[in-house]
């Protein structure tokens, strides 16, 4: 009678084991973070608020390869909150474009300056400063689960709105992998795989892909030199008269 009573003991504990394969994985998954903490994760790991903010100023040059497939040598300066200027050195004419904080303008080689109006698509960009200030910049945030980007695992937020983006951070790491947004109305992927640290900052300069989705056409940055917090005078920003 025991042995019976046994046997039917170990026939119902395969039956729950075979019915219920992973239960005991099930309990010990841990629950998916929410986007707050994935987000304060990310500033934690690119080095805090503080120590972005404390990079006042920036120069930076190396390289484009640009949606054409033309590799451009470039310099980029940048002041804070709103000073930047772009020279694009090209093989036919050098091409500077800048913001003095209120002016947006462009030259081409040597003719005259001229102001331009800012597009839709970089105003309404989500660029890396807004992440790191998320709390003051998005209003609705969503976690829409994991993927792989990278061969790494992510963490997928997307970010509602004016500026609607998606955001993949690194599960290890807590750093931004990955971002996808649109220019003219196409859709494009942004990828960031080389994070350097400078003034306590860790930031994604080195290496930059965009990729339009529907073409596969490429839009890759490469810096070879960086340097923050140097004398950037103010003039250099400014549109020069004739």
């Amino acid at each position: 009678m025991k042995k019976g009573i046994a046997c039917l003991l170990g026939c119902f504990t395969l039956t729950l084991a075979l019915n219920f394969p992973c239960l005991s994985q099930q309990s010990s998954r841990q629950p998916s973070p929410t986007a707050e903490q994935v987000l304060n994760r990310f500033v934690q790991a690119v080095g805090g608020v503080t120590a972005h903010d404390s990079i006042k100023t920036s120069f930076s040059k190396g390289s484009i390869v640009d949606w054409d497939g033309e590799r451009i040598s470039i310099e980029k300066y940048f002041k804070s909150p709103d000073k930047d200027l772009i020279i694009e050195h090209k093989s036919k004419m050098e091409i500077r474009r800048g913001h003095d904080g209120k002016v947006r303008w462009v030259q081409e080689g040597n003719h005259k300056p001229k102001r331009v109006r800012p597009s839709y698509d970089y105003e309404s960009e989500v660029r890396f400063g807004d992440i790191v200030h998320w709390s003051d910049k998005f209003k609705k945030i969503h976690f829409r689960g994991e993927t792989d980007v990278l061969n790494r695992k992510a963490y997928v937020l997307a970010i509602i709105g004016r500026s609607p983006a998606t955001l993949y951070f690194d599960q290890q790491t807590g750093l931004l992998l990955r971002k996808d947004t649109s220019r003219e109305q196409r859709a494009v992927q942004t990828y960031y795989s080389n994070y350097v640290e400078t003034e306590g900052a860790k930031m994604p300069w080195w290496h930059i892909e965009n990729i339009y989705i529907d073409t596969g056409r490429k839009y890759v940055a490469d810096i070879t030199e960086a340097k923050t917090n140097v004398p950037l005078d103010d003039a250099i920003f400014a549109m020069s008269t004739p």
